[in-house]
């Protein structure tokens, strides 16, 4: 197998996960000027810097997480959605300056591995919802599938025979 072929599903999965993040900064955009009252055609010419909603989508990641009651991204070394919001602002009255290297969006980078190494590629695809991974130890996998295996070992032998009398 290639390299290339082995890195596919990586980029199409980030690539995906990116072109959702980006609609719910879109929708999170459009409600903060529906609720200012600015209308959709005086938001156009005056737009955010990219790099300012990068890290809005970034915000919005930790602020889904920790609603749905996961805290994956502190255990990594991530801020509370709380403490990024609040740095994002801060960040944002510093002007569009703040935002102007794109290559530099620390929150968004961290985030999206975050993501990559703790969440399943396909959750909100398959099942329209984050599926959060375990890591586990490989031997205490091991363990716990024999001691299953073991546990239910008569289980298969009785649906086996159910079937075949029937």
């Amino acid at each position: 197998m290639a390299a290339a072929d082995a890195i596919a599903p990586a980029v199409v999965a980030v690539a995906r996960r990116a072109h959702f993040v980006a609609a719910l900064v879109v929708h999170v955009v459009d409600a903060i000027y529906a609720r200012a009252g600015i209308d959709p055609k005086d938001a156009r010419s005056c737009p955010l810097p990219t790099g300012f909603l990068f890290e809005l989508g970034a915000v919005i990641q930790l602020v889904m997480w920790e609603s749905a009651g996961l805290a994956v991204h502190v255990e990594a070394g991530l801020p509370s959605a709380d403490s990024a919001g609040k740095d994002l602002e801060r960040r944002a009255k510093l002007g569009p300056s703040e935002f102007a290297d794109v290559t530099r969006l620390e929150l968004w980078q961290k985030v999206n591995l975050v993501w990559v190494q703790h969440f399943g590629w396909q959750g909100e695809e398959s099942f329209g919802a984050e599926i959060a991974l375990v890591l586990a130890d490989d031997d205490l996998l091991v363990d716990a599938l024999a001691e299953f295996v073991w546990t239910n070992r008569n289980k298969l032998r009785t649906d086996i025979d159910e079937d075949a009398q029937s």
